[in-house]
C-alpha cells in the first residue's frame, strides 16, 4: 500500500506523484532537514515529501521484481496543491506547488526519452496489482 496520489505512466517509464494539501507557506528548516507549515500564526511539522517520494519508489520498485517491468525508470514528485500556497524549498528537490509541477512536466528532459516502456501494459499490469490486493483485502 502506497501513499502514491496518482501515477503517469509514458515511454519513459513510470512518475509517481504524491499530492499534499497544505496551505500557507510550506518551508525547510535545519539539519536534518524538517519540512514546516507556517499559516494562520501556526508553525508546525509537516511530514517529509522527500522521504516519502524515497519509500513510494522503493514500494514500487519492490512490486515491479521478478517482472517484465522490473527495470523501467521510476521518478517521483510530490505537489502542494493549495492556491496561494508560498513554498520556500530547494529547487532540486522536486517539491512543487501545482505550476512548478506542470513546467517541470513539460522541460523535464527525462520526460522526452523514450525508454520503449510498454505504457498499456504496465498499465495494465498495475491495475491488475490494484485489484487483486483490493479482492484480498475483502476476503
Amino acid at each position: 500500500i502506497s501513499p502514491t496520489t496518482m501515477i503517469l505512466a509514458g515511454s519513459f517509464g513510470l512518475l509517481l506523484i504524491r499530492c499534499y494539501g497544505f496551505g500557507g507557506h510550506v518551508y525547510t528548516k535545519g539539519s536534518p532537514v524538517r519540512w514546516m507549515q507556517d499559516m494562520n500564526q501556526s508553525i508546525k511539522e509537516i511530514p517529509n515529501p522527500e522521504d516519502s517520494m524515497e519509500q513510494e519508489k522503493r514500494l514500487m520498485e519492490s512490486a515491479l521484481m521478478d517482472s517484465p517491468y522490473e527495470n523501467i525508470p521510476i521518478y517521483a514528485a510530490s505537489v502542494f496543491t493549495r492556491h496561494n500556497l508560498i513554498l520556500s524549498v530547494p529547487k532540486d528537490c522536486l517539491v512543487f506547488n501545482r505550476s512548478g509541477f506542470m513546467e517541470w512536466l513539460k522541460t523535464e528532459p527525462d520526460f522526452q526519452a523514450d525508454n520503449q516502456v510498454p505504457v498499456k501494459e504496465i498499465s495494465d499490469h498495475l491495475v491488475g496489482m490494484v485489484k487483486a490486493k483490493a479482492a484480498s483485502a475483502s476476503t
